[in-house]
C-alpha cells in the first residue's frame, strides 16, 4: 500500500475508533506506537488527540524473554516530544519511567494484522499482547484494514479475543463464540 493510501486508511479507521463508547469514557488508555515500516494502522494523530483531551496514553514496553515463564510488557506514559527507542522487531517504546499498572487502564488498543469476528486476532506472534490481556478487565479495541477483517481465524486456548474491531468502514463488537452446553 502507498503512503498514502496507507494515511488515508489509518484515519478512517481511527475515525472509526473515536466512536467507541469505551474511548469517549477511558481516562487512562493502552496505545502502541506503529511500526509504520509494515504499515500498522497509524495510531499517532490518536495518541496526540487523547492526550491533548488530558488523558493518559501508555505505550508498552516490552521485557526481555525470561525462559519458563510468560511474555512481559510494562505499561509506561508517554509524555509528547519524549524521545522513543527502536527496541527489539523495531517497536518504538517510551523512555519514560512512569508506569501504569494494568488495573488502572480504561482501554486497551491492541495491535492485528487481522481479526476476525470473534475478536481473535493475529498478531506478531510472540505472545505479549496474549498473556498481557489475560490480566485485562478493561474493553479491547484492534485497529484493521477491512480486508484483514474475516469471519475466522484459527485460535488456541490462550489467545485472547477483543471486545471492538474498527476497520476503515466500521465499528464492530466481536460476537464470541458460543459456550458449550
Amino acid at each position: 500500500m502507498s503512503p498514502a493510501e496507507h494515511r488515508r486508511r489509518s484515519q478512517a479507521i481511527v475515525d472509526q475508533a473515536r466512536t467507541a463508547p469505551a474511548l469517549a469514557g477511558a481516562r487512562t488508555i493502552h496505545l502502541y506506537w506503529p511500526i509504520l515500516e509494515r504499515r500498522e494502522v497509524d495510531t499517532r494523530p490518536l495518541i496526540e488527540e487523547l492526550i491533548g483531551q488530558g488523558k493518559t496514553v501508555v505505550l508498552p514496553v516490552v521485557e526481555p524473554p525470561v525462559a519458563g515463564t510468560p511474555p512481559r510488557m510494562r505499561h509506561v506514559v508517554y509524555r509528547p516530544g519524549e524521545p522513543l527507542r527502536v527496541r527489539r522487531w523495531g517497536v518504538r517504546e517510551p523512555s519514560g519511567a512512569e508506569t501504569v499498572p494494568v488495573s488502572s487502564l480504561d482501554l486497551v488498543v491492541v495491535p492485528a494484522f487481522g481479526v476476525d469476528a470473534r475478536g481473535h486476532r493475529i498478531g506478531h506472534g510472540l505472545g505479549y499482547y496474549d498473556a498481557f490481556l489475560h490480566d485485562v478487565t478493561a474493553p479491547t479495541l484492534s485497529l484493521v484494514y477491512t480486508p484483514c477483517f474475516v469471519d475466522r481465524l484459527p485460535a488456541e486456548a490462550h489467545d485472547v479475543p477483543v471486545c471492538l474491531i474498527a476497520t476503515e468502514d466500521a465499528l464492530i463488537p466481536a460476537q464470541p463464540a458460543p459456550r458449550p452446553l
